[in-house]
């Protein structure tokens, strides 16, 4: 027995070990895009199909002897795929389509022994139940799990920190001989039988872990495992999109949301016990309502606050399906089957996230579908198994989170509510709905008829009832005083706040049993669910479907989300802004005079503007040679001057094609005839110039890739360090933007700026603080300038905006080496400054 678990485990420890390794070695060749994770993801899955399929299959159609000789040549061969270092000749050249270029490779590099390992799982589960009659095989899937839940924790914190990234895939390569060997000897014993013991326990004992019967499986319950298991698959890809484009393209992000899904799987198959549909039901409604509450409000719990809102959402909804689908398991004859439903219904939603998706909606919309589905088939179940009491709890959870959120939205809004009666009337629903959910609450024990036996035999004190009815005016008033005067409400907001949630407990404790009959209150709990339903159904299909009137173009590719949008300054006219998710890629006046405005990052005074105002060859008037990396609108483009070459480098084409046709920077500015836009990864192109000899000799190369959220780490690694050196002039800059609200990229660029001898400064620029008269076009910079230039540092100007960094803080990163939480910064939440405010402002 301990052959087979040890096989499984190496198995699948070896499966997701390899995903995020292979990803990190194609990851800088597609420009850190999220969607490199996602497509890999679309692999993984299609192979494991792949896998259940073939599993299946020689399950059921060959016999044992002939299992064990197709199976032990497939590992064989597979054995020819090591080492998996990926091959050059699949960098991308930039027009292709990075969607099948990353399938393509994936299946040369590692296909044979990905689809090998992924038929273990089921092979060996059916080899133990063949060999061990009457024993359990499902403990050996939440073995599995466990298993490819440490290889991914283990990633982040042991091997990437520790091992290059070369020598990690000849390790693994030599674990994967070790797997060979374990699984050819589990075959060996697996065609021996060993009769069941005469003092082991009964069929019975083992009742609960071998499934249900198969006469009971029907076509509905094929389609009921397709379900449970495609919907968390689709959320899982969806959040994973979500978390990556806020923070950073990293292993570490993938990992999080991928080990919470696995860990549900261990939790749900090791022991069904576990799976409690109150609980996980109760955390996936409210997690669902804070998740929809960011959704609307961007990030007002901070970074770290908001990714757990989202990761709490996608582990209690995959608690959920996963949960469900361990009670319907199957007998041991459909176990492959079985499997091969899970695994079909994950790929489907990679499928579904990666290539229908990114094709239907213009958003991450299929994170709204997906939640939308997993709240519906919770609810489904507890409402077809009459689990009252879960359902009660439930609606309790989730209206006292809308209430309490209704609230939070009012400490920051009352002003604006008083006009808007649709929200008042909202707020009320909820704070109406959590009070029933309460009062239903505090005597929801099953059976009723018992509770209600009891409170007729004992009562209550008439005292009770009277301060509960009271205390229950007193809650009517004051939510009438909230609909009628928000503004009010607004000046003594906390007390009664207080006052409000004394009330509905109090009255819940006092009055229980009196308000309605103890029996009718499965049907009020039904009541509240349709209603939170509904309410919730709302809001999602609101915020997916809604359009923003001031857009005048959004689209979403392979590497992100693009939107132009018009406003109207009452000054300056028409403004045409570029952004990328939530993320400002730019913006430019329509108006002719205003045109080759200096804006956003790039004014007159920030970092970038001390680099192309002050270099010693600007000063003598002589032509300047500049690379940008990110194109954005091309708002540098403005600071060209007649004679300037200006070179930018782009990986998204959609990008280019905006810039080109709706902005004017690429066209109309001084040099624009000697103005290029190269379509691909900088550094790739950087590289491939090198290659040929064709040093570019920029007097300033611009970094501009790092604004916002997502954080290219390739760019910032010691081997692209020594690229952009090669295509510097010897007295050039090299300047970075690294305006960012969640990483810390000083210490990084710095450690470089050391070991390159060049001197860094930091020019942190706010328009507002210094007073610009131009602060309307501009907005707050972070840059750091490296450079062996002592002339272009002499100048006063630039002496006087710049700062050395004072700490001996340093972070080196290379190309094997580096993690991107070594430089994570947390800031103050939205919610901790909006109370102080509250607090400090009255």
């Amino acid at each position: 027995m301990l052959v087979f678990a040890a096989t499984i485990f190496l198995s699948a420890f070896l499966l997701f070990q390899v995903q995020p390794l292979i990803a990190k070695f194609i990851l800088p060749w597609f420009g850190g895009a999220p969607n490199v994770w996602t497509t890999c993801m679309l692999f993984f899955q299609l192979v494991l199909l792949g896998g259940y399929l073939y599993a299946d299959l020689i399950s059921r159609f060959a016999r044992p002897k002939a299992q064990a000789i197709i199976h032990g040549i497939c590992l064989l061969v597979s054995l020819a795929f090591l080492p998996i270092i990926p091959a050059d000749v699949w960098r991308p050249e930039g027009t292709e389509s990075p969607t099948l270029r990353i399938l393509m490779l994936l299946l040369v590099s590692i296909g044979l022994p990905y689809f090998m390992l992924s038929t273990t799982g089921p092979l060996v589960q059916s080899w133990f139940g063949r060999r061990y009659e009457g024993r359990s095989p499902y403990r050996l899937f939440a073995l599995s799990n466990a298993g490819s839940m440490l290889a991914l924790l283990s990633f982040p914190f042991l091997f990437e920190p520790w091992l290059p990234t070369r020598g990690h895939a000849w390790g693994w390569g030599l674990g994967y001989g070790v797997f060979v060997g374990l699984c050819l000897l589990t075959m060996f014993l697996s065609l021996r039988v060993v009769p069941q013991n005469q003092g082991s326990s009964s069929k019975a004992q083992h009742a609960g872990n071998t499934g249900a019967p198969e006469s009971v499986t029907t076509w509905h319950s094929w389609l009921w495992w397709l379900g449970l298991a495609l919907v968390p698959s689709v959320l899982l890809l969806a959040t994973t999109n979500h978390i990556c484009q806020d923070v950073a393209v990293v292993p570490l992000l993938w990992i999080a949301p991928l080990s919470l899904y696995l860990l549900s799987f261990i939790i749900c198959f090791d022991k069904p016990a576990w799976y409690r549909r109150e609980l996980w039901g109760g955390l996936l409604a409210v997690s669902t309502i804070l998740t929809v509450f960011c959704l609307y409000h961007g990030r007002p719990f901070g970074i770290l606050g908001t990714t757990i809102v989202f990761l709490a959402m996608m582990f209690s909804a995959s608690m959920i399906c996963h949960g469900e689908l361990a009670l319907s398991r199957p007998g041991l004859r459909l176990l492959t089957s079985y499997y091969l439903m899970i695994s079909l219904g994950g790929a489907l939603g990679g499928v579904f996230v990666v290539l229908v998706a990114s094709q239907l909606f213009i958003g991450f919309y299929e994170l709204h579908l997906s939640l939308g589905l997993a709240v519906l088939f919770g609810l489904w179940k507890i409402a077809a198994e009459s689990d009252w009491s879960s359902m009660h709890r439930i609606g309790a959870m989730a209206s006292l989170a809308g209430a309490s959120l209704s609230f939070w939205g009012l400490l920051d809004t009352s002003r604006e509510l008083e006009g808007h009666w649709p929200s008042r009337i909202g707020v009320a629903i909820a704070l109406g709905l959590s009070a029933i959910a309460i009062f239903s609450f505090s005597s929801s024990r099953i059976p009723v008829a018992r509770q209600e036996l009891n409170r007729q035999e004992h009562g209550s004190a008439k005292w009770t009832v009277i301060v509960g009815r009271l205390l229950f005016v007193l809650w009517l008033l004051g939510s009438v005083a909230l609909v009628w005067n928000p503004g009010f409400v607004l000046d003594y907001m906390v007390p009664l706040y207080l006052v409000w949630a004394l009330a509905v407990v109090a009255a819940a404790w006092f009055g229980r049993g009196h308000w309605f009959p103890l029996s009718s209150r499965p049907r009020i709990s039904v009541v509240v669910a349709v209603v939170l339903v509904t309410v919730l159904g709302g809001f999602l299909l609101q915020n997916a479907t809604k359009p923003a009137p001031e857009h005048v173009h959004r689209s979403r590719n392979f590497y992100g989300l693009l939107a132009i949008k018009r406003e109207l300054s009452p000054s300056d006219g028409e403004v045409l802004i570029m952004e990328n998710g939530r993320v400002l890629h730019g913006f430019q006046f329509t108006r002719p005079d205003l045109r080759m405005r200096k804006t956003a990052y790039y004014g007159e005074r920030s970092g970038i503007g001390m680099a192309l105002s002050q270099h010693p060859k600007r000063l003598k008037n002589q032509p300047l040679k500049v690379a940008v990396i990110g194109l954005g609108t091309g708002s540098l483009a403005a600071w060209a001057q007649p004679g300037d070459t200006y070179v930018f480098y782009e990986i998204n084409a959609k990008c280019v094609e905006l810039a080109e046709t709706d902005f004017y920077y690429l066209s109309e500015n001084p040099a624009s005839e000697r103005t290029v836009v190269h379509t691909g990864d900088g550094r790739i192109l950087l590289e491939r110039q090198a290659e040929k000899g064709d040093l570019q000799n920029f007097d300033i190369l611009i970094v501009d890739a790092f604004t916002g959220a997502g954080i290219p780490q390739h760019l910032v690694t010691e081997e692209c360090f020594d690229l952009y050196r090669q295509h510097l002039q010897p007295d050039g800059i090299l300047a970075f933007h690294i305006s960012n609200a969640y990483l810390d990229l000083k210490p990084v660029i710095h450690h470089q700026g050391d070991r390159m001898n060049w001197e860094t400064r930091i020019f942190d620029f706010s328009p507002i603080q210094s007073g610009s008269s131009t602060a309307r076009f501009e907005d707050s910079s972070l840059w750091l300038l490296l450079s062996p230039n002592q002339e272009f540092w002499e100048q006063p100007i630039v002496q006087k905006s710049g700062a050395r960094w004072e700490s001996d803080w340093r972070v080196a990163w290379s190309d094997d080496f580096g993690g991107i939480w070594q430089v994570f910064k947390f800031g103050t939440p939205d919610w901790w400054k909006m109370l102080s405010n509250f607090f400090g402002g009255r």
